[in-house]
């Protein structure tokens, strides 16, 4: 959990809501605001992974996923990757094109998921993308592109 606390039941019957249509879930509070949930089927581990696009909202605070690792130790795993919704305003309409967007998303970080209305065109007013990045570097506070400087139209929202 990112943010502040919340107690176990409340977290544990908001998770059931979310996915448990997809299979039974199991929870289990490993302390410091980290959790294991088992799945029942893959169908609902993978809805969980991805359709949050690593993130879900729970009561205006963010719950981050990720497959289980290995050896996980609260001590020494914390949390060194997030995907974030990235939002670039004043592209012109050329650059909505995968070329391009890929171009960008490497300068940020690994693409985790490309807004529908950025890839159909249906609404051109800002480029967005979900995008994996490491905590552990700085943030991209300018974008060039093909000489153009994008300063001060990078919006980042962690999922909106």
């Amino acid at each position: 959990m990112l943010g502040r606390h919340i107690e176990f039941k409340v977290l544990e019957n908001r998770m059931q809501q979310m996915w448990a249509q997809k299979g039974i879930i199991n929870i289990i509070d490993l302390g410091q605001e980290f959790f294991l949930v088992t799945f029942t089927s893959e169908e609902g581990q993978e809805f969980a992974l991805m359709e949050g696009s690593w993130s879900w909202m729970i009561y205006d605070h963010y719950l981050t996923v990720r497959d289980w690792r290995d050896n996980f130790c609260l001590a020494r795993d914390a949390i060194e990757e997030l995907a974030i919704w990235v939002r670039i305003y004043g592209l012109p309409i050329e650059y909505y094109d995968n070329s391009v967007l890929s171009y960008i998303v490497d300068q940020i970080g690994k693409t985790v998921k490309v807004d529908k209305n950025t890839l159909t065109r249906a609404k051109i007013k800002y480029v967005r993308l979900c995008i994996q990045v490491n905590l552990m570097k700085l943030l991209l506070a300018m974008l060039s592109i093909k000489g153009h400087h994008y300063k001060d139209t990078v919006t980042c929202l962690i999922k909106t």
